[in-house]
């Protein structure tokens, strides 16, 4: 059996929309399931931590990456912000008394 190692570089926002193009790729040409390991760097982590709490990289069908992948792809490309999760300077979060 072959084994790939994937190495996701860092970035910023245009690493992360990178990675997940080449984790879709893979997933698209059935490869994914050959994948023994993803390292990651910086921009390249956002997508490798997104794709590590969202499936099982190794068994999951292309649509499946994508649909897991969705989400912060649609963030990047609406917000133009390179950070994912939920705010942390919101008034609704931190009332000002």
């Amino acid at each position: 059996m072959t084994r790939v190692g994937v190495a996701l570089s860092g970035g910023g926002h245009r690493a992360s929309v990178w990675a997940a193009g080449l984790l879709l790729y893979l997933a698209d040409a059935g490869r994914n399931g050959d994948v023994g390991v993803i390292a990651s760097v910086s921009g390249g982590s956002i997508t490798n931590g997104v794709v590590a709490q969202q499936m099982d990289y190794r068994q999951a069908r292309a649509d499946e990456v994508r649909e897991g992948l969705g989400p912060l792809l649609h963030h990047i490309a609406y917000t133009g912000l390179f950070f994912w999760g939920p705010s942390t300077n919101r008034p609704t979060l931190w009332p000002l008394h």
